[in-house]
C-alpha cells in the first residue's frame, strides 16, 4: 500500500459566481498489493494555493507476515525445537484496511521544487484475521506473553502530523533533488473499540526523512523523427533515515515491527535493513538509515521506460520491550548490503529486483545471502 499507480483527476465547477482563487478537483490513487489491492480517493477544494484535502481509502488483502521470537520473547534464530525454520515464524492473515482524513497545504510551492508544508489528521482502521496452519507450530501461537492481535484484531487509531520538503524530480532521467519528510503521531487507545477484537492500548510518534544529490546527467538523445527527449545516462545519490518509538499498555505487533508513516506504514528494523526478513526485531524502539547510489540508464523505446542500477548500504538499531521477560537479546544491531536491476514503466510503477546480504547476524534459515528479492518501488 505504500504507491500508487496513476491517478485521474477531474475537475469541478462550482459555478459563475465562485471566487476565481475556489476550485475542486477529485482524484483517485488505486495501488496494487500482492494478493489485494486498494484505492486512495482525494477530494482538493479551497484556495488553489494553499489547498485543503479530504482523503478516503480502503483495501483489502491475503498475506502472510512474521513473528521472529520464541515462547519466552527472546529473539528466534531457527534453532528451537520442533520448530522449522523456514514456516514457524510465518502466518497467514486476510486484512480489511480503511482509512479517513483532511490535509490542509500550509507553505505553497509556487514551482516544481519549491518548499512545501501540509499538515494532517487521520483515522486508520483495521480488521486482520489469522489463519493457523494446524500442521506446523507457529510462533505467533505458541508465545507466552501477551500478544494483542494473537486471535486477530480490529484496530482503530488517529494520526496527525506535518509533511515538509523541497522535491524536484527530472521529467527525462527520474532522478530526484532535494529533501522531504515528515513526524507523525499515532494513538489506538483502548476505548476506542480496540479491545473489542484484541487488546490494544498505545501511543507512538515516528519520522522518516530522505534526501537526494544529483552526481551526473548526460544531455538527452533525440531519435530522429520523433522529437521526444530519451534519457542517455544519470546518477544520483540518496540518504534515508527513519525512527519510531511507541508506548503504552498494549502495543500491537503492527506497530512493534513497523515505522509510523502519514498515511502508509514503512517496514521495521527487518524491512528497513534489506536482506533481513520483514517483520523481524520488532521493537519498542526502531531507528534505521539507508545510503544508495542510483543510476539511469538509456531509456527503452520511450521516455517513460527507464532502466537502471542500485548499490545501497542499510543499518539499524533496535531496543525491546518492558513488557517481555527474556533479559537478553532484545536490543542490537543490524546491517546490510546488496544491489540490483530497476525498471520504471510509464510513470506509473517501479520494479527493483535485488540481491541482497545480511552482514551482522544470518536469517533464521541460517542463509546471509538472499539471491533474488523484488521491491515495488524505490525503497524510498
Amino acid at each position: 500500500m505504500k504507491r500508487s499507480i496513476t491517478r485521474i483527476s477531474a475537475l469541478i465547477i462550482f459555478g459563475i459566481f465562485a471566487p476565481v482563487s475556489t476550485f475542486a478537483e477529485l482524484s483517485i490513487d488505486p495501488f496494487p498489493l500482492i494478493w489485494g489491492a486498494g484505492a486512495q480517493l482525494g477530494y482538493r477544494f479551497g484556495d488553489d494555493r494553499l489547498p485543503t484535502t479530504a482523503e478516503f481509502g480502503a483495501a483489502a488483502a491475503i498475506s502472510t507476515s512474521g513473528y521472529f521470537r520464541g515462547p519466552d520473547a527472546s529473539p528466534y534464530s531457527g534453532d528451537l525445537e520442533d520448530f522449522d525454520p523456514g514456516q514457524a515464524p510465518y502466518f497467514s492473515r486476510r486484512m480489511i484496511w480503511w482509512n479517513t482524513g483532511i490535509r490542509q497545504r500550509v507553505i505553497a510551492a509556487e514551482e516544481s521544487g519549491d518548499l512545501f508544508l501540509d499538515l494532517f489528521f487521520r483515522y486508520v482502521g483495521m480488521r486482520e484475521w489469522h489463519v493457523d496452519d494446524d500442521e506446523q507450530p507457529q510462533l505467533l501461537f505458541e508465545s507466552d506473553i501477551p500478544l494483542s492481535e494473537r486471535d486477530g484484531q480490529w484496530l482503530n487509531t488517529v494520526r496527525v502530523g506535518v509533511e515538509v520538503g523541497s522535491m524536484l524530480r527530472s521529467e527525462i532521467s527520474g532522478a530526484r533533488r532535494g529533501w522531504d519528510g515528515h513526524i507523525t503521531v499515532e494513538w489506538g487507545p483502548g476505548f476506542l473499540a480496540n479491545r473489542v477484537v484484541g487488546e490494544a492500548d498505545f501511543a507512538r510518534i515516528g519520522s522518516q526523512l530522505r534526501g537526494f544529490v544529483p552526481l551526473y546527467e548526460a544531455l538527452p538523445r533525440i531519435p530522429e523523427g520523433n522529437g521526444e527527449k530519451l534519457n542517455r545516462f544519470a546518477l544520483y545519490a540518496g540518504a534515508y533515515a527513519a525512527a519510531d518509538y511507541a508506548w503504552g499498555e498494549r502495543v500491537p505487533l503492527s506497530a512493534r515491527r513497523s515505522i509510523v508513516g502519514p498515511l502508509f506504514d514503512q517496514s521495521g528494523l527487518g524491512g528497513s535493513v534489506r536482506g533481513y526478513e520483514a517483520g523481524r526485531y520488532d521493537a519498542q524502539f526502531k531507528l534505521a538509515g539507508s545510503l544508495e547510489l542510483r543510476a539511469v540508464l538509456p531509456a527503452i523505446a520511450r521516455p517513460d521506460v527507464l532502466p537502471g542500477l542500485v548499490a545501497y548500504f542499510d543499518a539499524g538499531t533496535y531496543r525491546g520491550f518492558d513488557d517481555y521477560e527474556a533479559g537478553a537479546g532484545l536490543s542490537g544491531t543490524a546491517y546490510g548490503v546488496g544491489g540490483g536491476i530497476s525498471i520504471s514503466l510509464f510513470d506509473a510503477a517501479t520494479l527493483v529486483f535485488y540481491t541482497q546480504a545480511a552482514l551482522d547476524e544470518p536469517l533464521v534459515t541460517g542463509d546471509r545471502i538472499t539471491p533474488f528479492a523484488i521491491g515495488f518501488g524505490y525503497h524510498f
